[in-house]
């Protein structure tokens, strides 16, 4: 969370109002729909969209975002092996 702060694009109150409106909206949206969805993704997702709306590419930390997006395509894989060791170890138990 420390690096959404004015290192992926540069932060004002009226952009920030819009980056919290945005997360709300989408949040309350996918939640009455019945989305399982993340906090975190939806404000970095806004925080770029605020940042595209700039009309510069260089708005944005590219390589900032690229590392987000990597980090949550690891998340899921690494999930997966931290649930399957420990139902592996569970399984193999002594009883």
């Amino acid at each position: 969370m420390r690096s959404l702060g004015n290192q992926i694009t540069y932060h004002s109150p009226s952009r920030g109002f819009s980056m919290e409106l945005g997360t709300s909206l989408t949040v309350l949206t996918a939640s009455k729909v019945g989305f399982p969805i993340s906090t975190t993704h939806c404000i970095t997702g806004a925080t770029a969209g605020v940042g595209l709306c700039n009309g510069k590419w260089k708005a944005l930390n590219w390589r900032l975002l690229a590392w987000c997006f990597f980090s949550w395509a690891l998340t899921l894989p690494a999930a997966a092996i931290v649930s399957g060791s420990l139902y592996a170890f569970a399984i193999h138990s002594p009883r």
